[in-house]
């Protein structure tokens, strides 16, 4: 219920960009807003179709050849990274 809460925030989010930007009536033939919203909610579709809960995440992670990729700052994964398991 949260995670579709978000979602729809999301993107009425960008809808409301999109809007502004149509009625600005600054034609940028660079910036296809249409576009984008579509990949973003296709994107969000994708991820949450994806998502795993941590309980599953660590019982993955134990099983042999997994790759984990962690696509965290520098900072965060100072922040959050757990002592002891490797990088």
């Amino acid at each position: 219920m949260k995670r579709t809460l978000i979602l729809a925030l999301m993107i009425l989010c960008a809808a409301t960009i999109a809007c502004a930007q149509k009625k600005s009536g600054i034609a940028n033939p660079a910036i296809d807003m249409e576009g984008y919203l579509r990949a973003a909610s296709e994107a969000a579709g994708h991820r949450e179709s994806r998502r795993l809960t941590e309980d599953d995440f660590i019982r993955m992670s134990r099983e042999p050849g997994t790759v984990i990729l962690d696509a965290r700052s520098h900072e965060k994964y100072n922040e959050l990274h757990i002592k002891g398991q490797s990088i």
